[in-house]
Parts: structure tokens; sequence; C-alpha cells
């Protein structure tokens, strides 16, 4: 049987206030309007989907960087950018991947592969476990030297 993450999905609606859930396996959904909802619970609905948006965005960045990191995404919010800008189509690795591979001496794929298949409770312990080192990579990152690829290139 499918995982309950991966069996069900949401279609959402902001515009017209509609969440769809549906169910991959028996293709039963239900409709989740939200002007139905009296005004206080939907007051509620928006300030915990706020803070679940920040969190969420946030997960990967050291407790010491969360608070500036947060500024940072209210601002792309308040300027209108749901999603965040690329910047030169760079991806790098998240820090808990890359804290796993140092703790656990592995691979990426094997590191992404392990912490795909933890539930969310789990990755809560872990990126606690790992926080100190997950700063020191972002840290790291911030203080890394250029490298030269003209080597590379001929």
């Amino acid at each position: 049987m499918a995982k309950a993450k991966q069996r069900f999905s949401w279609l959402r609606n902001a515009t017209a206030r509609l969440a769809t859930k549906i169910d991959s396996l028996t293709k039963q959904e239900i409709v989740i309007d939200g002007n139905e909802l009296p005004e206080v619970i939907q007051e509620e609905i928006f300030v915990y989907g706020l803070s679940k948006i920040v969190d969420d965005r946030l997960s990967q960045v050291p407790a010491d960087l969360k608070l500036a990191e947060t500024v940072r995404l209210y601002e792309q919010l308040k300027a209108g950018n749901w999603k965040a800008e690329r910047t030169g189509g760079i991806h790098l690795l998240p820090l808990v991947i890359e804290a796993i591979m140092a703790a656990k001496g592995c691979k990426a794929a094997a590191a992404q592969g392990a912490y795909r298949l933890l539930d969310d409770e789990q990755r809560i312990v872990l990126k606690a476990n790992l926080a100190e080192s997950m700063s020191a990579i972002a840290e790291a990152r911030k203080e890394a030297d250029e490298v030269e690829l003209d080597d590379l290139l001929s």
C-alpha cells in the first residue's frame, strides 16, 4: 500500500478559497470550501498557514540564521513573489543532506534516499540533532574560497 504522503495530494484554488484532497488510489476526493467556515476560523487558518509557509520554506536554515531569513522571506512575499527567485541556476544540497553525508560518510544520493524515508517527526529530531553541523556548513558556505574553472574549460 502506498505511503499516506504519496497516496494523497491537494489541489488548491486560492482565489475561490477551495482545497481539494484527492486519494490517488481510490480517486475519491473531498472539496473543502473555506468560504463556508466562520470568519474567526478563516482568520486562524490564515495565520496558521502563514506560519507554516515560513517554517516550511526555512526548514533547512540553521537556527542562528532563521530570523534574518524570515525577514527576507517576508519581504519577498510582500513584493508579490510566492516562489523564491532563482539565483544563477545554482542548486546547493540542502544543509541537512550535507550534514548526513558528513556524519555517515556517505554520498549525496544515499543521504537523500535515507532522508526521504523519514516521517515528519523523525526529520524534526534529525535536524535538531544535526543543527550544530548544519550551522557550521552554512558558515563554511559563506566563507568558501572562489574556485577557478579555466583549466577545466580547455
